[in-house]
């Protein structure tokens, strides 16, 4: 069968408790993704809540083909402002924006602090 031939499946899967408590992941922020080998990216599956107990989570996602598929979930840093101040991956261009970033915020503050030992 050709995912062309699928309109829709219905996935249901479980989350251990223990894994997002272990790893700080907020219940409401579980997803299933989907690997679109067309456009070669990961695409968010709309992943629904449907029941809870103190073993796990279930949940229920709606795909519109079959590759392969990726359970995460984001802790409460990386959902709150202050995921602007988590270095990116070693190695990235990111990293070394991030770090310039920092030590133009660095170079203002000394600046500012200097500045104002001056008028005293």
């Amino acid at each position: 069968m050709q995912d062309k031939e699928i309109e829709s499946a219905v996935l249901t899967f479980s989350v251990p408790q223990s894994w997002l408590k272990e790893n700080n992941y907020l219940p409401e922020t579980v997803q299933l993704n989907h690997f679109d080998a067309v456009d070669e990216q990961w695409e968010e599956l709309d992943t629904k809540l449907l029941i809870t107990t103190e073993e796990a989570l279930t949940f229920e996602a709606e795909a519109e083909g079959f590759s392969y598929f990726a359970i995460t979930a984001s802790t409460e840093m990386e959902q709150s402002w202050l995921r602007m101040f988590i270095p990116p991956k070693a190695g990235t261009k990111a990293l070394v924006l991030f770090g310039i970033i920092i030590m133009i915020i660095v170079l203002i503050i000394v600046y500012l602090l200097v500045r104002e030992g001056e008028r005293d």
